[in-house]
């Protein structure tokens, strides 16, 4: 392949980062990003330069000429993840829209097991609704107020329209699809349900596949349908640089698997859909800095080279994107840089229940969303924890669920199943099923390195007769953490949780053996720190213009997440996805409408109205009913 270098830049040092961005990195891993200067470092928070600084990428190489080949299309898509892919999907569906997709990866890119949506006919079926200005008002509040709200009030506009797009897709190959119930019911946690998982039926017997390659159906049927509607795909071609003539982006550069590059125009946009930066440990030093103390093991969801196999390989979110986006007067949103950190690095079960770090310690109040148990647990040593609970395990997940819930907390259930539902399914994960085969949660715990194991996600889980001998296993002082249950025991005896203020309900004690303890730590899934863009996708310059034919998608979308990522709205990662890219793609295709107007009623039923339950949690008497 050959040398970038002559012309600016070359792949290697693309692809990796340049040796001299070694000092921002030592800078984020000392707890804080670069400071202003006067060398146009981005200052206070703000990381909106785009030329020269601390920040090696911000500096746009010499411009490529020399071209093997000039291609024409429409519309050129950089990334073919499920945000590109929907935008490719949409656009080609409308006759005479030449689209091109081009991926540096083999394959198109999939992660995930559902994704979220504000309303859908799914969710209708089941009575899965809530009250909008509810959720808009939480979601806003979870990202500091420091969100773009016409951004996310387009996805609570349009979330239904694109979603039944998708459902459409997904019921013509047969595939069913659950809305879930492990959403919080908390009085100040609450989330929402909405979350859709859509599953690939295996063939019968005898029957070839539907699709080879299945790593997360909606992005399979969206490339699918992108290809029966004519999209010209080009894999292992990494976009390098896009070309602005004048005020406008009128296409990239691409180098081909032969090392030569190729120069595609699009006469109606280019469109930037290459996900978030967690791949570049660089620019997650400079801009969500919290990310840093995981190593890429310990991260999950990170898209990753799919020509090596499911999950592995190298990680393929590498700011590329961005960094083409900010060379031609693109903003990276301001900081901090929203995180997705869910606790989900070791084990998948750790409910509300006490929590403590490695010193045996307590340190915060349990009863709160993944993202809050994530931060805490950012702050202590090793970034992991301990849940601890007693042999009631099992009635507390019952008695807790409708009031509480959430992911970890709650299982992979169906809308409206009963609280036993989750009680049983964390029950076998536990138990295993008696086979050597599976041995569950316990299991993996007898595994001597799975305590301390700072990186390792095998699901151990100990139990123990006393709270002493559970400490020998878990490798945590027996005095602090008998002390500390104790205490616990105490204000949970008077339901007064006078250190951290827990809510009474979810004071559940720890005095009946045997004892139990699962391994608790945040796991990145993605760093969705995108470029600052209009309500209409167009990236914006420092004069905060749009720049004539630059779009983006997906989680280069900057500012619909801020801060932190709102798990209120479960799964609207994939499902901002798939509506901005259904937007986008007929916003660029010339034929798109909203899907709400002024005068028009909000969509769906109010929380409470059709399926029984409220913020608060289910009814005794829903729940009862074994709704």
């Amino acid at each position: 392949m050959s040398s970038m270098s002559e012309k600016g830049i070359s792949r290697r040092a693309f692809l990796t980062g340049a040796a001299a961005v070694g000092a921002v990195a030592a800078a984020g891993l000392a707890g804080c990003a670069p400071t202003a200067g006067g060398d146009g470092s981005p200052a206070d928070g703000d990381s909106t330069t785009t030329t020269g600084g601390a920040y090696p990428w911000l500096t746009a190489p010499a411009p490529i000429t020399d071209f093997a080949e000039t291609k024409e299309t429409d519309i050129l898509i950089i990334g073919a993840g499920i945000a590109g892919l929907c935008t490719a999907a949409s656009a080609s569906e409308e006759a005479g829209v030449k689209v091109t997709v081009v991926e540096k990866c083999a394959n198109f890119n999939g992660r995930g097991g559902g994704f979220g949506a504000i309303n859908s006919r799914a969710m209708e079926a089941v009575g899965a609704t809530f009250d909008k200005t509810d959720a808009y008002a939480h979601w806003v509040a979870q990202t500091g107020s420091r969100a773009n709200e016409k951004l996310i009030a387009k996805f609570f506009r349009d979330s239904e329209r694109a979603s039944n797009w998708m459902l459409d897709k997904i019921e013509a190959v047969g595939a069913p699809v659950m809305v879930g119930d492990f959403f919080s019911k908390d009085k100040v946690w609450s989330e929402v349900p909405g979350y859709h998982m859509a599953f690939m039926m295996p063939p019968a017997e005898g029957e070839a596949p539907l699709f080879e390659y299945n790593p997360f159906l909606p992005a399979t049927l969206a490339n699918d349908a992108a290809v029966k509607q004519g999209v010209e795909f080009i894999y292992n071609a990494p976009a390098v640089q896009l070309i602005k003539e004048g005020e406008k982006v009128v296409g990239a550069v691409v180098e081909t698997e032969e090392g030569v590059y190729t120069r595609i125009n699009a006469s109606k946009g280019v469109v930037l859909a290459t996900g978030d930066i967690s791949g570049d440990p660089e620019m997650v030093a400079a801009y969500a800095p919290i990310a840093l103390p995981y190593p890429l093991e310990r991260t999950q969801y990170t898209p990753t080279n799919v020509g090596a196999g499911w999950n592995s390989g190298a990680p393929v979110n590498n700011g590329e994107g961005h960094k083409m986006g900010m060379w031609v007067g693109g903003q990276i949103q301001a900081d901090p840089g929203p995180t997705m950190m869910h606790p989900q690095a070791f084990t998948w079960f750790h409910a509300a229940f006490l929590f403590v770090n490695i010193n045996g310690e307590r340190f915060f109040c349990e009863d709160t969303w993944v993202q809050g148990k994530s931060n805490n647990m950012v702050r202590q040593p090793e970034q992991r924890a301990f849940a601890i609970f007693d042999n009631n395990w099992l009635d507390d997940i019952k008695a807790t669920v409708g009031h509480g819930g959430g992911m970890f907390w709650d299982s992979f259930r169906p809308f409206g199943t009963s609280t036993s539902v989750a009680a049983d399914s964390f029950a076998a994960s536990m138990f295993g099923d008696g086979t050597p085969e599976n041995t569950g949660y316990l299991g993996a715990g007898e595994d001597p390195n799975a305590a301390t194991d700072p990186v390792t996600w095998t699901q151990p889980a100990w139990q123990a007769d006393t709270i002493e001998e559970l400490a020998e296993l878990i490798h945590v002082p027996a005095d602090t953490l008998k002390a500390t249950v104790d205490r616990y025991n105490l204000m949970c005896d008077a339901k007064s949780d006078t250190d951290f203020f827990k809510e009474a309900v979810f004071l559940t004690p720890i005095k009946e053996p045997p004892f139990f303890a699962t391994k608790v730590g945040p796991a990145v899934l993605a760093i969705p720190t995108g470029l600052k863009c209009d309500e209409n996708f167009a990236v914006i310059d420092a004069d905060s213009k749009p720049i004539e034919g630059l779009f983006v998608t997906g989680n280069m979308v900057g500012s619909v997440i801020a801060v932190d990522y709102p798990i209120n709205v479960a799964g609207n990662s994939h499902g901002r996805c798939i509506t901005f890219g259904y937007d986008l793609g007929k916003q660029l295709a010339g034929v798109y409408t909203p899907a709400i107007n002024p005068g028009d009623p909000m969509p769906g039923l109010k929380v409470g109205e059709l399926n029984g339950w409220t913020a608060e949690g289910f009814t005794t008497d829903f729940v009862a009913d074994g709704m």
